[in-house]
């Protein structure tokens, strides 16, 4: 399996490849911000 990163580099087309790389970065994001909260929801239950 390919690590990630080497994964989205093997994206034929530029603009996919863009798209999937600042996905990744927003979803990376989100989760640094949110997990705290998304862990107290989960326990809360």
């Amino acid at each position: 399996r390919f690590p990630r990163e080497e994964y989205v580099e093997l994206i034929n087309y530029s603009e996919t490849r863009n798209y999937v790389k600042r996905t990744l970065s927003g979803y990376w994001i989100y989760r640094t911000i949110y997990q705290d909260l998304v862990n107290k929801i989960l326990t809360a239950g």
